[in-house]
């Protein structure tokens, strides 16, 4: 499904890196995860291989920070991220991708956002999964921390 697509972290430092970056979210073949991208915040950015050169492009252009993460999603293991094990350990960046899978295999259903930094300066994310109802609607919503 994702197979040469690839994931980079962003992150916008002004309101014209901000805004450049949503009209980039607006090109086929690119997707963020966990929303808009803010001044400031990490967003993650999924790019198809078709838009890959594009996007850095135009991220070098706009001299906005970036971090190629990801050079394959699909070919980085994230299929065996289907499930997790409620009586195994993980680490938190196998938590983090486990929920970077979800938001990226369940659009319409699962919103992954960033909500703050850690003490060690890591992103503190947000899992949202809703039924598909209005936004504006909180019945059928679950939220992870």
């Amino acid at each position: 499904m994702y197979d040469g697509h690839s994931m980079l972290r962003v992150t916008p430092q002004t309101k014209r890196q901000e805004d450049h970056l949503r009209d980039l979210g607006k090109h086929q073949g690119v997707s963020f995860i966990g929303g808009d991208p803010l001044v400031g915040d990490h967003s993650h950015v999924i790019a198809s291989p078709q838009v890959l050169d594009f996007v850095l492009e135009s991220l070098k252009k706009f001299e906005t920070e970036h971090l190629l993460t990801n050079p394959d999603v699909g070919r980085s293991g994230l299929e065996e991220w289907r499930y997790i094990s409620w009586d195994a350990y993980y680490d938190l960046d196998s938590i983090n991708q486990y929920l970077t899978v979800q938001s990226v295999g369940h659009p319409d259903l699962v919103t992954l956002t960033t909500i703050g930094k850690s003490f060690e300066g890591r992103d503190l994310f947000l899992l949202k999964i809703n039924n598909g109802a209005p936004r504006n609607q909180l019945y059928g919503l679950i939220l992870i921390l």
